[in-house]
């Protein structure tokens, strides 16, 4: 299960390996921080600083009416925020070994569990190496050299022909191109040579192949694999230092550097070949040719990775996966029925971003869904015949998009009974980013106990009622009180406790939200309408999209955001285009990678 590091009070949910995985450590780890502290470049290319170019929230705001960009930021420097270097995530993992080498075994799947920050598994202040994670790395590189370089099959994983051009020839060869894509950045001479060293004393000792699959895990295991370290143009030369930055030692991203953050925001992989060759060619140097490359990725299939990923998370719909009810009194609510929910979800929300609207209300207030038949019956809806999920037409007073989909309401929920407190919680913080605090310590967080002949709302009248409870209370409980229409298992029900539902609810302590509403329609709808709402959302995806969380010194490309996102009418697929327009995704500070 992964660890949620922002609300702790919270559950969220052979030899020759050995003699690789070892001398990978000790030499590259040695390695990589030489170069990093060093500032040593990692690739060519990049424009210079502002390099006669505007910033990056510059460029995102020349996209506004000038009315719309506030005077503090039209005259701010370059701010672009803290530049932490990102270890991969198992997700990320996954699509990275199977872009770079064919394999689709998933080993990422088997690691330790990751550490979650803000929502996100690719939060990188709260990410770490533990001991198990490194022996996990070890053995998957191991698995997956094995699989590349096959005894026998050595033609497919080369790039020369070892016979024709001497064996030593084609391992610097390999080396190289490999290389570059594992590092996802081309390597500086020192570190072919170390690699070569290492090939030459393993194949020695174990023969051609053997050295070979033992450099590859080795480059398998590297930190520069691992993470996504950028090291940015030599240091002591002035170089890429921004003369108008907020920030001492600010500089622009290397066009290596930006080809790697595009790939793993849009695609959650590394770049392909058209984005190295954007990073050579110098099309990346200028804010225009990093759109230009975003535009064409937003239409590759791929997209679906990091889309389909982000909602995952922003939703928690690996909660729904862990949940587990009472069996006497939900029976129908199996395994396979959560399975289907999710799915639901999933082809729901890509649906609207990529084949719908491509809007927040769209999300919000859709009155359709895509179910197959076994989750049709189980809804008790009219529904496709077979297995195949398709849309459905869903009644408008009932149903409205994300708020009413079982995923949502059954993954928050307690195990016999429903949870306003959950529910409530889970739409401040994920649609308002305005959680209340986490309980203290010393006090009492249990549900009421189940009474069938009681309903919730009586049940859960005491929460307010305490006055050590209230304050917190207040914010959530009567928003998950407007969502009892919605069972434990996350079907509509007309009656709790042999009685009709009382959905009315109320929204306290927001901007635009505050007021009395009556059942999940009418909160979507007012969500919807809610310039708070899309601002959560927009830092959601800054999250998300940036892997940490924001600080002052994102002020005005959050504003630049919001207006954006707001002038789009709430545009999911314009707000990914912008994204990689600020100074947070153009520019890092030189501190990058100087602890790893």
């Amino acid at each position: 299960m992964p660890t949620d590091h922002t609300h702790p009070s919270r559950e969220r949910a052979g030899g020759t390996g050995a003699l690789a995985g070892t001398l990978a450590w000790v030499l590259l780890l040695g390695a990589c921080s030489s170069n990093v502290e060093s500032g040593a470049s990692a690739s060519g290319g990049g424009a210079q600083a502002n390099g006669g170019t505007e910033s990056g929230t510059q460029a995102l705001a020349n996209g506004l009416p000038p009315e719309l960009v506030s005077a503090e930021c039209r005259t701010a420097g370059t701010e672009p925020g803290a530049s932490p270097i990102r270890r991969l995530t198992r997700h990320e993992y996954n699509n990275t070994v199977h872009d770079l080498l064919g394999d689709a075994s998933s080993p990422a799947n088997g690691f330790t569990d990751e550490e979650v920050g803000l929502g996100y598994t690719n939060n990188a202040d709260v990410q770490t190496a533990s001991d198990l994670l490194i022996e996990q790395y070890e053995a998957a590189a191991i698995a997956l050299a094995a699989g590349a370089i096959a005894p026998g099959s050595l033609s497919g994983a080369l790039p020369c022909d070892p016979s024709a051009v001497g064996q030593d020839v084609c391992a610097r060869t390999f080396i190289e191109q490999f290389g570059m894509k594992a590092y996802r950045r081309p390597l500086e001479g020192e570190e072919v040579e170390r690699l070569f060293e290492f090939y030459a004393t393993s194949s020695l000792s174990h023969g051609f192949e053997t050295g070979l699959s033992m450099t590859m895990q080795a480059m398998l295991q590297s930190p520069h694999f691992l993470y996504r370290v950028e090291t940015g143009p030599r240091a002591g030369t002035g170089a890429g230092v921004s003369a108008d930055s907020v920030i001492p030692y600010v500089q622009r991203a290397t066009g290596y550097e930006l080809a790697v953050r595009l790939a793993y925001l849009l695609w959650s992989s590394m770049p392909d070949d058209a984005l190295f060759q954007a990073a050579r060619s110098g099309a990346l140097d200028t804010p225009a040719g990093v759109t230009e490359q975003a535009q064409r990725m937003l239409v590759d299939p791929k997209i679906n990775r990091s889309v389909s990923k982000f909602f995952a998370e922003w939703l928690e719909l690996d909660t729904l996966g862990r949940v587990v009810r009472d069996s006497t009194l939900f029976p129908a609510f199996t395994p396979e029925v959560k399975k289907l929910m999710r799915t639901e979800t999933e082809i729901f929300t890509t649906d609207v971003v990529f084949g719908g609207g491509g809007d927040l209300r769209s999300l919000l207030l859709g009155s359709h869904s895509f179910m197959n038949k076994a989750l049709a019956d189980y809804y008790g809806v009219s529904g496709p015949s077979g297995e195949a999920f398709e849309r459905v037409e869903l009644d408008p007073a009932r149903s409205a998009g994300l708020l009413t989909q079982g995923s949502l309401m059954a993954g928050h929920a307690n195990t016999n009974q429903t949870s306003p407190v959950a529910r409530g919680f889970f739409v401040r913080e994920r649609f308002l980013c305005s959680p209340p605090p986490p309980p203290p310590p010393s006090l009492n967080i249990q549900p009421p106990a189940f009474d069938p002949n009681v309903s919730t709302r009586e049940r859960f009248t005491l929460h307010r009622a305490d006055p050590t409870c209230a304050g917190c209370h207040q914010l959530m409980d009567p928003i998950g009180l407007g969502l009892e229409n919605f069972d434990a298992a996350g079907r509509y029900r007309a009656l709790d406790a042999g009685q009709p539902i009382d959905a009315s609810g109320e929204v306290f302590g927001t901007d635009d939200v505050n007021g009395p509403f009556v059942g999940a329609v009418e909160l979507s709808g007012k969500l919807a309408a809610s310039a708070m709402t899309r601002a959560c959302l927009v830092r959601q995806w800054f999250r998300y999209g940036y892997g940490r969380g924001e600080s002052e010194l994102d002020a005005c490309t959050l504003d630049a955001l919001n207006k954006g996102f707001a002038a789009s009418d709430g545009n999911v697929r314009d707000l990914l285009i912008r994204l990689v327009q600020t100074d947070a995704f153009l520019y890092r500070t030189r501190e990058t990678g100087a602890s790893l």
